[in-house]
């Protein structure tokens, strides 16, 4: 698992501190690569709902420490390895001490059937723990439930 150093802004220099075309990170650039343990799910529909899904099996790799996925291996129908999505994430300061898990940096999703991988540069600036988050936002209710989130919607 990659986490690059909380704060490090590099991990979004795509130029320098990343291998084209697919932006993996090169070791030492921007951060330290780690080796942790991971919960494995698989998750397949059930028989009577399969016909016409294109995912055979979804099996996802999450952090037991937070349930945060890291990683997604899909197969196809007949249970062909098809894609991988994978998250490299970095640790984020919260206020008052510790670290969580954030998805700021590059993301993936490569198709190898099709010979296709696509990416995105994400976060940035904008992620936000606790009370960094604005008051205007803090409403339980509203933002934190379905309820709240149906209004939202409407």
């Amino acid at each position: 698992m990659f986490r690059p150093t909380p704060g490090n802004k590099d991990q979004f220099d795509i130029n320098n501190y990343y291998y084209p075309p697919i932006w993996f990170a090169k070791p030492g650039k921007v951060g330290k690569w780690q080796v942790f343990d991971a919960v494995v799910i698989d998750v397949s529909r059930l028989p009577s709902l399969n016909a016409g899904y294109c995912y055979g099996l979804r099996r996802l790799y999450a952090d037991p420490r937070t349930w945060n996925v890291m990683w997604i291996d899909l197969y196809d129908q007949s249970m062909k390895y098809w894609k991988l999505m994978a998250w490299l994430e970095s640790p984020e300061p919260v206020p008052g001490g510790g670290y969580v898990p954030n998805i700021r940096g590059i993301n993936w999703i490569i198709d190898f059937q099709n010979g296709h991988a696509s990416y995105a540069v994400v976060g940035r600036d904008i992620f936000q723990i606790n009370q960094q988050v604005p008051k205007q936002f803090w409403d339980v209710s509203r933002y934190g439930s379905p309820a709240g989130l149906a209004k939202i919607m409407q």
